[in-house]
């Protein structure tokens, strides 16, 4: 019986956990939905010296396209969190006939609300 319980709290913490990744998915790239393609590109552009060596590395590691799993490995975060910035238009997709790939120059859009 305390297994099954341990098992119930565990699950009901992850489901709660993911309710507020949602949440906070919604909140941050809300905003992006009513931006044209010029103004996403405009907001993936770095804002200072750390942001800018933020984006660096990130295309040093990455390369300038990656695969969505690896971007999200990168920023520590999963890939439904990925998935769901790209409904919210936060960056385009690279559709190929290897899958979809995500252009490194645009991982602020994503990343500059985790800094926050």
């Amino acid at each position: 019986m305390e297994k099954t319980t341990n098992i119930n709290k565990k699950n009901e913490i992850k489901a709660t956990n993911e309710i507020n990744e949602t949440n906070e998915i919604n909140y941050r790239f809300d905003r992006f939905l009513t931006m044209s393609k010029e103004e996403i590109l405009k907001e993936a552009e770095p804002k200072d010296v750390i942001e800018q060596d933020f984006l660096d590395e990130a295309i040093k590691v990455l390369g300038n396209v990656t695969k969505i799993k690896e971007m999200a490995e990168y920023l520590d975060v999963s890939d439904s969190f990925i998935y769901k910035a790209l409904e919210y238009h936060v960056m385009p997709r690279i559709k190929t006939n290897y899958g979809t790939r995500l252009s490194t120059k645009f991982i602020l859009n994503i990343a500059r609300p985790l800094f926050e």
